[in-house]
C-alpha cells in the first residue's frame, strides 16, 4: 500500500533531513511505485487495466529518472559525485 511505501520516507522527513537525503528517500519511493505498476501491469492480459499500470509505471520511471539526475547534480555542485550505489540502495525483487 502507498503508506507503506511511503510511511518510512515521511518519518524521515518530519525529523528534518538536508536536501541529498530528501533526494535519496524521494528515489527510493519513486523506485518502488515503478517497481509495482510495473509488476502488476504485467499480470494483466491486454487490457485496458494493463495499459493504465503499464503507463502509470513509465510515469513513475520518469520521476524516478528526474530525481537521480537532481540528485547527481546536487553531489556535482557540491564538489562530490554521486555513485550508481548511491541512487540504487539495496536491491529488492
Amino acid at each position: 500500500s502507498a503508506n507503506g511505501l511511503f510511511a518510512e520516507g515521511a518519518e524521515q522527513l518530519r525529523a528534518g533531513i538536508d536536501d541529498e537525503r530528501a533526494l535519496l528517500i524521494g528515489i527510493k519511493c519513486e523506485r518502488g511505485s515503478h517497481r509495482f505498476f510495473q509488476r502488476y501491469g504485467e499480470r494483466f492480459e491486454d487490457s485496458e487495466g494493463k495499459r493504465i499500470f503499464l503507463e502509470f509505471a513509465a510515469e513513475e520511471r520518469e520521476h524516478l529518472d528526474l530525481l537521480i539526475r537532481e540528485f547527481r547534480d546536487l553531489r556535482a555542485r557540491r564538489g562530490g559525485s554521486a555513485s550508481q550505489a548511491d541512487v540504487e540502495g539495496p536491491s529488492t525483487p
